[in-house]
């Protein structure tokens, strides 16, 4: 009797996709939106954000890049419906330089999504009624609402756009303030509180680029 024998199983899985979001200086509202995904990262701070597709292949990606650059750190390694996020940090940029020649070797590079996603949903609410308030509060993660303020709710994709559209956001010399970043699954959804005139200004922005 001839007894079959096992095939060799690969424990790792092999990579399709990385999009990269590659943050210089981390402004205070994104490290604080980012922080609430309970990732280790401060304001000034500069980070590499990796969405990795499947997310079963983040770990051995994680492991390639701390593997061949010890002198960077993982801030993160999060499972995001399909995909993972990995947060890299670092004391000098050409570490990152580094990082992406090779990620080059490992799989097709998208170095775009992270500045040119997609706004899936967008709605402006001016004048937000205490239950609403109340209701934006309880998943709130950052800033809270108060009766009367005006928001503007997003849904963006991928998700790591999410977190470039809060630094653009900051950079940008408004008065909007982050409410809330969750991500849910492959897409981010954001709340923005501010000036009605400013928000009714982003809302014809984002609308013109859609």
């Amino acid at each position: 009797m001839t007894v079959p024998q096992e095939s060799p199983t690969n424990s790792s899985t092999e990579c399709q996709s990385i999009s990269i979001l590659r943050l210089g200086v981390l402004e205070p509202q994104a490290a604080t939106a980012i922080a609430a995904q309970g990732i280790n990262l401060a304001a000034w701070q500069s980070a590499l954000v990796l969405e990795v597709s499947p997310a079963e292949a983040g770990h051995s990606i994680a492991h390639k890049i701390l593997q061949a650059l010890p002198d960077l750190e993982l801030g993160a390694l999060l499972m995001v419906g399909p995909k993972a996020m990995l947060v890299i940090t670092g004391h000098t940029p050409d570490l990152f330089n580094d990082a992406i020649t090779l990620l080059e070797n490992i799989a097709p590079l998208d170095q775009n999504l992270g500045a040119t996603g997609d706004i899936m949903n967008l709605g402006l609410i001016e004048k937000i009624t205490d239950s609403h308030a109340v209701f934006l509060n309880r998943t709130a993660k950052i800033n809270l609402v108060i009766a009367n303020d005006n928001v503007l709710i997003l849904k963006v994709m991928p998700a790591i756009y999410g977190l470039s559209f809060v630094q653009s956001l900051e950079c940008s010399g408004t008065q909007l303030e982050l409410v809330s970043l969750n991500f849910l699954g492959p897409q981010g959804e954001l709340v923005v509180k501010g000036p009605l005139k400013q928000l009714h200004k982003l809302t014809q922005s984002l609308g013109s680029n859609g």
